[in-house]
Parts: C-alpha cells; sequence; structure tokens
C-alpha cells in the first residue's frame, strides 16, 4: 500500500510524495511501517513542510497558517507538537548541557481568547530564549517547572527571578527557590511611583480649591504631565510653575 505526504508547494500547485514503504507484522507490537528520512512518525507532511508551518506559527496566528499553507488550523497544531516534540532536547535542563543558564530567570503570562487561557512561560535571561511554558497563571502552575521539569539541586542554582508584581510567581519562588533575588519589571514599579506621584498632585489639588486663591489650584491641576516628565524633557515653561 503507497503512502503520501504533503510537500512544499511547487509553482502554486500541491505537491504530494508517493512511496510505497515495506510494512512488518510483529507478534508483540503490530504492523510496523517503514520509517523514512523525509517525513516524521505518524505525519502525513514532509519535514519541510511542517517546519515551514511551525516557523509561520511563531509569527502570525493559526488560522492565517492555515490559510498560506493551505491546511486546517486543527493541523497546524498538530504540526506544532510534532516539531516541538522532534526539536526540543530532553535533556536541556541537565547541569552538562542546559539551554537555561541557571542562575537568572524570568517569568511572565500570556494571554489568549480575551484573556480566558493563560500560559506561564520562563525564559533564560542569559540566552534570551523561551526555555519553558505551562497553561495557567497561578502559583501551582509556575511550581511545576520547579518541581516537575528543573533536575536535581537546578533550583538552588537560581540567583534572581524576574517577573511582575503578581503573588503567584513570588509565592512559587519563595517555596521552591528562597535562595533566589526577585527583581520586579521596572514598567510596573515606575507605574507604581507614577500612580501614587498622581495620587498625592490630585490630593493638593482638591486640598487647593478651598483656598481663596483659584491659581493655586489650576497650577496643580495642570502639572500632572509636567511631574511625570523627567526634567530635562520637561519645557522651561512648565519647570518655572
Amino acid at each position: 500500500m503507497d503512502s503520501s505526504w504533503r510537500h512544499l508547494d511547487l509553482g502554486g500547485r500541491v505537491c504530494v510524495l508517493t512511496m510505497r514503504r515495506r510494512r512488518l507484522r510483529c507478534p508483540e507490537h503490530g504492523v510496523l511501517v517503514e520509517a523514512v528520512d523525509f517525513a516524521r512518525p505518524g505525519s502525513g507532511f514532509t519535514r519541510d513542510f511542517e517546519d515551514l508551518a511551525v516557523w509561520l506559527a511563531t509569527k502570525t496566528d493559526k488560522s492565517t497558517v492555515s490559510v498560506f499553507c493551505r491546511v486546517t488550523w486543527r493541523t497546524v497544531g498538530a504540526m506544532c507538537g510534532r516539531v516541538v516534540a522532534d526539536k526540543i532536547d530532553p535533556d536541556r535542563f541537565t547541569p552538562s548541557d542546559c539551554d537555561l543558564g541557571g542562575v537568572e530567570i524570568g517569568v511572565d503570562e500570556i494571554s489568549w481568547r480575551r484573556h480566558h487561557k493563560y500560559l506561564t512561560l520562563v525564559s533564560d535571561h542569559e540566552s534570551g530564549k523561551i526555555v519553558w511554558g505551562t497553561e495557567g497563571k497561578h502559583a501551582a502552575a509556575f511550581g511545576t517547572f520547579f518541581t516537575d521539569t528543573l533536575p536535581a539541586g537546578a533550583a538552588e542554582r537560581i540567583e534572581a527571578v524576574s517577573m511582575d508584581l503578581g503573588p503567584a510567581y513570588v509565592k512559587a519562588v519563595r517555596e521552591h527557590a528562597p535562595q533566589a533575588t526577585i527583581c520586579f519589571d521596572p514598567f510596573h514599579v515606575v507605574k507604581l511611583a507614577t500612580d501614587a506621584l498622581d495620587d498625592v498632585r490630585r490630593q493638593v489639588w482638591q486640598h487647593a480649591r478651598s483656598l481663596s486663591d483659584k491659581q493655586i489650584a489650576k497650577t496643580y491641576r495642570g502639572a500632572r504631565w509636567a511631574l511625570l516628565k523627567n526634567p530635562e524633557a520637561c519645557p522651561p515653561s512648565r519647570l518655572r510653575h
């Protein structure tokens, strides 16, 4: 019986490779089919086709990839699973051959389906790569990175973990890598400071409104953006106020 694999299009036309493979009936494992170098086991697509589709999936959504490659979006997801299983080294977290530098990592979440679904992603600051991910954004989700993924003793080598201000990731780090320094995202830290500064400005403005000199209230009301700017970026007229 012939087997077929979808290959990269040629001149805008669908290209299908067909080959007759040897089959072996094993008493223990059943019917086994001859493997081929140009396609992954269980796939109806060549490696080149799957590699292209999955690369496109890193640049855009699956629906766009399915239209471009002329396959269903569920097929794109299946190809992503096969390519990830084939490309990712299962020993990538071992000390001898580790994509994870082991000392500085970052954790954050991304969402899809209008913030109804979340993924927790861990990156290595040394290589700049995403090295791990799982569904969810709670402490238990991040905790599986330490308990189920890292080899024994690897969590103890982590020196710093960058994250946003969410308490869930803080809890996981404190539980599994208490020696690590938690580094909060500067964006969120600065936002807290600017929000606090604006709250103080509002309080002063509300108090100034009760004064007889109404110009004082107008000055504080119009000083919002001047207070948030760096002094060197603020116009001299604002500084005089």
